[in-house]
């Protein structure tokens, strides 16, 4: 038990080291150039070397790196020169979680839909399946875009979208319906086939057989037993995405 909550923490420890070493060790990686900007004399990158610590070895940089985010909280942006790092990712936090946590639930639904059909109806299971596709294909900031736009400035007037609130009216939940909707959208494809598989294999195996000897209709079988066997590999998959989509990672 120890041992697999170790784990997590090496796999964080050891992401942290190989993104340091991406930004401040790769050849071309200069942080003090982009904090003192373009055209930065000499003697200005060597002050700001000095003053954030980057004429140290890179063990010391690392190391203060992460007492400042850990221990002090007083971790500067390298982009935005001067913004606190932690207070702006706490403050983005509660609308990231929203959307991700109100996505999940609308993709793990579409998703369950997608593959229950796919395993029950051989000619539907092939265009839900393919529907799914199509949504694993598109990329999340087109999608976006491509619904704002239409929401916004091509469809706002009609009756249909009148309900959709503009841009900037801050969080509400129906600002976040179509948001939710879009993100459910790319995911819900891939719940579909990871499920679909798993109850293709189930529906082989030995105890379904033994169910179906039993008596037991088509739909017992598929929803009390095969669904119950692989609904913990479907649950697994939720964890990786909805990660994803907790940190800001959408693809």
């Amino acid at each position: 038990m120890i041992g697999r909550l170790l784990q997590p923490l090496a796999v964080l420890a050891g992401i942290s080291v190989l993104v340091f070493l991406i930004f401040f060790a790769a050849p071309g990686a200069d942080p003090a150039a982009r904090l003192a900007g373009r055209g930065a004399s000499p003697d200005t990158l060597a002050a700001v070397r000095a003053e954030y610590g980057l004429d140290r070895p890179l063990p010391v940089q690392y190391a203060r790196m992460m007492g400042r985010m850990f221990v002090t909280r007083n971790l500067t942006s390298t982009v935005n020169t001067g913004q606190e790092v932690v207070p702006a990712v706490l403050a983005a936090a509660p609308v990231t979680l929203l959307l991700a946590s109100g996505a999940a639930v609308l993709w793990l639904a579409a998703g369950l839909a997608i593959s229950l059909v796919a395993t029950a109806f051989r000619v539907g299971g092939r265009l839900a399946i393919g529907a799914g596709l199509v949504g694993m294909s598109i990329p999340a900031f087109w999608m976006g875009e491509v619904v704002n736009l239409l929401t916004q400035r091509s469809f706002h007037g009609t009756w249909w979208l009148a309900w959709v609130p503009p841009l900037g009216m801050g969080v509400s939940f129906a600002g976040m319906v179509l948001p939710w909707t879009t993100l459910a959208l790319l995911y819900a494809g891939v719940y579909g086939r990871v499920l679909h598989a798993g109850l293709a294999e189930a529906l082989a195996s030995d105890p379904i057989r033994t169910a179906r000897a039993k008596g037991l209709g088509d739909t017992t079988v598929l929803l009390r037993h095969a669904l119950r066997c692989r609904f913990c590999r479907w649950w697994r998959c939720s964890g990786w995405i909805s990660a994803r989509w907790s940190v800001g990672a959408p693809c």
